[in-house]
C-alpha cells in the first residue's frame, strides 16, 4: 500500500492490508476458535508465582523478568519504553514485595496495602524529575517561554519545593507540575535530548531516567506551566480538593488523582483541558475499582467503588453516594453471600409525575362537558 511508509513511522511493523485483494484475507489460526482470528499458540500468555500484571501497555513486559516476544506486531509493541503510568504500576508490585515502600507489614500485599497503593495518587514523573527541575531551574526569578517572553516562577518554585509529590485532596502544587509535564510528554521517550540515560529494554521500569533539564523546550515547557497557572483563576499553591471535583455531579465532589502521562496510578482527568473555570472537572478515569482477598474460612472479600456512583438520576439517592464514599477513600464493601446480599439489597423506588393527557382526551374530556 501507498501509505505502508507513512504508518511504519507511526507504528513500525504494523501492516497496512488492501482490502480489495483476495491474498490480504484473513487468515485462520488452527487453533483458533473462530474464522479470521490469532490461535492460543500465536497470543501472549505467561504465568508465574511471583507476579504478572496489566496496566494498559502491551504484553511485552508482563513481568520484566520474563519478557514476552516474538509475536505479530498487530497484537503489541515490544522492546520500547513503557508509559510512566505502566513503569509506575510496576515500581509499585516490586516495592511492595521488597518492603522499600513504606507501608511496614510483611512484604506482600494484604488488603489494607494493597487498598493504599490503589488509591495512593503519587508521580512516577515527580520521582524521577522533580529534584532536578528544582535544582535546575529555582536558582533564577525567571524563565524565558516559548515566544521570548520572561516568566517569573519564584512563588511557584517556593510551592513545588513544598509539595509532597502527589495528587491527594489536601496536597498543593501538583497542578503546576501537571501542567509542566503536559509540555515534557509531548516530546517522544525516544527523541534524543529528552533523556540522559536512555532507554533500555533490559530495564524497563527504570529507564529513560535523568531528565535533559537542559533542553530549552523543557526549559520552555516549565515557564508555560507556570504562566498558564498565573493566567488561570487558580492559585499556585492550590489544594487538590479545591481544584479538582467531580464533572459529572451538580454539586462540588472532590477527586484526588492524576494524569496517565505523569506517571499516575490512580487517574483523574479533566477533558477537554480548560482552567478558566478555575477547577478541573474530572470526566474520565477511574471507574469501577475491585480490591479482594479471602477470609480464613475461605469467602471472598470484596471492597470498591463505582466512582461515579450507580445512578444518573439526580433524584435518585445513589447518584452521588459512591464518589462521596471514593472522594473519602472510604472503601464499600461488596456482599459475597446469599445472606449478605438479602441484608444488603437495595430498595426499589418507583418515581411517578403527573400524567399529560392527549388531544384526544383532551376533546373527550369537554365533550363529555
Amino acid at each position: 500500500s501507498s501509505l505502508s511508509p507513512v504508518f511504519s513511522q507511526l507504528a513500525p511493523g504494523l501492516p497496512i492490508l488492501d482490502g480489495s485483494k483476495s491474498e490480504c484475507q484473513w487468515e485462520t489460526d488452527a487453533d483458533a476458535p473462530a474464522a479470521g482470528i490469532f490461535g492460543p499458540g500465536n497470543l501472549p500468555t505467561l504465568r508465574r508465582d511471583d507476579w504478572v500484571h496489566n496496566c494498559n501497555d502491551s504484553y511485552w513486559a508482563t513481568n520484566p523478568k520474563e519478557l514476552l516476544t516474538g509475536f505479530a506486531a498487530i497484537i503489541g509493541d515490544e522492546a520500547t519504553p513503557r508509559t510512566l503510568r505502566t513503569r509506575k504500576c510496576m515500581q509499585q508490585v516490586i516495592q511492595r514485595l521488597d518492603g522499600s515502600d513504606g507501608l511496614g507489614g510483611s512484604q506482600d500485599f494484604d488488603l489494607a496495602s494493597l487498598q493504599s497503593v490503589v488509591l495512593d495518587s503519587s508521580l512516577m514523573s515527580e520521582q524521577l524529575a522533580r529534584e532536578d527541575v528544582l535544582n535546575a531551574y529555582c536558582g533564577v526569578a525567571s524563565l524565558e517561554g516559548s515566544e521570548g517572553t520572561p516568566v517569573d516562577i519564584v512563588n511557584a518554585c517556593k510551592v513545588l519545593q513544598q509539595w509532597d509529590g502527589t495528587h491527594n485532596l489536601d496536597s498543593r502544587g501538583g497542578h503546576i507540575w501537571r501542567e509542566f509535564w503536559r509540555g515534557v510528554s509531548a516530546l517522544a521517550d525516544s527523541s534524543p535530548d529528552k533523556w540522559l540515560t536512555p532507554f533500555d529494554a533490559r530495564d524497563p521500569v527504570n529507564t529513560p531516567r535523568d531528565l535533559n533539564v537542559a533542553n530549552p523546550r523543557i526549559i520552555n515547557a516549565f515557564a508555560e506551566a507556570v504562566k498558564k497557572i498565573q493566567d488561570s483563576p487558580i492559585a499556585l499553591d492550590a489544594a487538590i480538593r479545591d481544584i479538582q471535583v467531580s464533572g459529572i455531579h451538580d454539586s462540588p465532589i472532590p477527586v484526588f488523582g492524576g494524569e496517565g502521562f505523569e506517571g499516575s496510578f490512580t487517574i483523574a482527568i479533566s477533558r477537554p483541558n480548560d482552567l478558566s473555570d478555575g477547577q478541573y472537572d474530572i470526566n474520565y478515569g477511574n471507574s469501577y475499582i475491585q480490591t479482594v482477598t479471602w477470609e480464613e474460612d475461605g469467602t471472598p472479600r470484596a471492597e470498591g467503588f463505582v466512582t461515579y456512583s450507580q445512578s444518573t438520576d439526580p433524584a435518585s439517592p445513589y447518584y452521588s453516594d459512591m464518589t462521596e464514599a471514593y472522594s473519602e477513600k472510604q472503601w464499600i464493601r461488596f456482599p459475597f453471600s446469599e445472606e449478605d446480599i438479602a441484608a444488603d439489597e437495595l430498595p426499589v423506588q418507583y418515581q411517578f409525575g403527573e400524567l399529560d393527557l392527549d388531544d384526544d382526551d383532551e376533546e373527550d374530556e369537554e365533550d363529555d362537558d
